[in-house]
């Protein structure tokens, strides 16, 4: 498959997560696979007022190759942002019409993502919308009406819905008003990284004695974080030797750090800054319990947080708050201790310093099970490629019962350049026609193009010539056809052509 990522964020600088992980997954089982990303915070001086195009290794597979598109930018501000659901409609429409892609996987909503919608419906091109927040609910202020109306035109206009978890699919069906379910696809995790355990090393590095009890928490510091409570009870709760780690950055940190200082804990809460994937393993070794102490809000219960199934597979206890969405997708059988609020959680961890060695086994088992058997690289792969081929056959089968039944194309071919002739034949697809036929040497595997429903009928060429070939595939089209034409293998037709 042919595969555009589409995102209103930046591929470089971005907390790996999914938006990377599956496009370089799926690069890595030979699709082809481009990513348009939206430049922010790039800086003035490195404005570019062309689209930069580049192959480049993946972040959290480096093994992977992906093709990076940047629009053109003047750093990635504010200005940028305004201007961007504007200037990236010429770029959109270069790629999603003459791309030759078989489908849009869609993160974006408001800088790119009502437009890039809009394109692919004229194009006859598939858009799966990836849903892993709700954008006007982060975004507040006079932007988030006009957020609003986007999502509802990207929900309601995609060809699926594809969610993280089934309560964010339901929502985002319901305010798009669909008719379908959408279809809930777990994001991939890296098993293997973060099984990682450098607890002595780590622990002297960071100047944590052996003996201390260290809750962590890792992520973005966001408001809702429920941080300056667990800060607060931590200082009320917790013994000498006890400590707290926050990893990563965000809203909150100059406020959580003041908190800190005015509770004198500056010797028992430790602020690691960012920190980067690689790195992150190590980092959350040093814990006997991390924490996800979100507070229960629209945003939140809507959410998947990915960290807690990064925490699962590390082993390690952990505590969270019961959040809609995160629990209905891990249930009560991960090892997870839930909790009803952040004003729970830090007791929550200091009662876990009674359990047992055999009770915090059965919990780290439990948790690394459930995330191999749904969450592993392999199940998440083979699913998220399942979703993208059936929409689209799906979308290939309703444009063929839409074209003219009496016309049929034949397509000649040696196959030297399979990748003209996928393109020529996704552009026939969308043409019109009725009936695609290819007349190729018997020796030519085309099994891929089959599976992407690309043609309706093959017959073998006999090697005495193209024009021979061509009478040969005439004369056994089916009956029925009025009107017969043939096209090169690298030769395209606009969409509706021959309707």
């Amino acid at each position: 498959m042919k595969i555009l990522f589409i995102h209103e964020v930046n591929y470089r600088t971005k907390v790996i997560f999914e938006m990377h992980e599956f496009p370089e997954l799926l690069s890595l089982a030979g699709h082809e696979v481009h990513f348009l990303e939206f430049p922010e915070d790039t800086g003035i001086r490195n404005s570019s007022f062309r689209t930069k195009r580049r192959l480049i290794s993946g972040r959290a597979y480096p093994k992977a190759n992906v093709t990076l598109i940047t629009p053109p930018t003047i750093g990635g501000g504010f200005v940028d942002r305004m201007l961007a659901p504007i200037t990236v409609i010429p770029q959109l429409r270069k790629l999603i019409k003459n791309g030759g892609f078989d489908v849009v996987f869609l993160y974006a909503v408001p800088t790119s993502g009502w437009q890039a919608v809009r394109i692919a419906q004229k194009s006859g091109v598939p858009v799966v919308f990836r849903a892993l927040d709700v954008s006007h609910l982060i975004r507040k202020g006079l932007t988030s009406r006009l957020v609003k109306l986007a999502e509802r035109y990207v929900y309601k206009r995609a060809t699926i819905v594809s969610a993280n978890n089934l309560v964010l699919g339901q929502y985002v069906a319901d305010l798009g008003g669909r008719s379908d379910s959408p279809i809930i696809n777990f994001p991939p995790l890296d098993l293997a990284h973060f099984a990682t355990q450098s607890r002595t090393h780590m622990r002297n590095q960071m100047g944590i004695d052996q003996g201390s009890f260290v809750i962590s928490y890792m992520g973005s510091l966001f408001t809702f974080s429920g941080l300056i409570q667990v800060v607060s009870d931590f200082a009320k709760l917790s013994e000498p030797s006890d400590r707290l780690v926050i990893i990563g950055g965000g809203d909150i940190e100059n406020e959580l750090k003041r908190k800190v200082k005015e509770l004198n804990l500056e010797s028992k809460v430790i602020f690691t800054g960012v920190i980067s994937y690689a790195e992150l393993p190590e980092y959350l070794s040093v814990s006997d319990v991390l924490i996800n102490p979100f507070e229960s809000t629209l945003v939140t219960n809507l959410a998947l947080p990915h960290k807690v199934l990064q925490y699962l597979a590390t082993g390690i206890t952990t505590v969270s708050t019961e959040l809609s969405g995160l629990f209905h997708s891990l249930g009560d059988k991960t090892g997870i201790h839930w909790v009803d609020s952040p004003e729970s959680v830090v007791q929550a961890c200091m009662n876990l310093k009674q359990e047992s060695l055999d009770q915090k086994t059965i919990s780290s088992f439990l948790g690394k099970d459930f995330v191999n058997e749904h969450f592993s690289q392999e199940v998440s792969l083979a699913e998220i490629e399942a979703t993208l081929s059936l929409v689209i056959r799906d979308s290939r089968e309703v444009f063929i019962t839409q074209n003219s039944k009496d016309i049929a194309i034949v397509v000649p071919t040696l196959g030297v350049r399979t990748d003209y002739l996928r393109l020529s034949l996704n552009s026939l697809r969308n043409s019109g026609a009725g009936l695609l036929c290819i007349i190729a040497p018997k020796e030519l595997n085309l099994d891929d193009f089959v599976s992407e429903n690309l043609f309706d009928l093959r017959i073998d060429d006999d090697g005495d010539g193209l024009a021979n070939a061509i009478n040969k595939a005439f004369s056994l089209l089916p009956s029925g056809v009025e009107y017969m034409s043939w096209l090169g293998d690298d030769d395209l037709i606009e969409v509706n052509a021959l309707n």
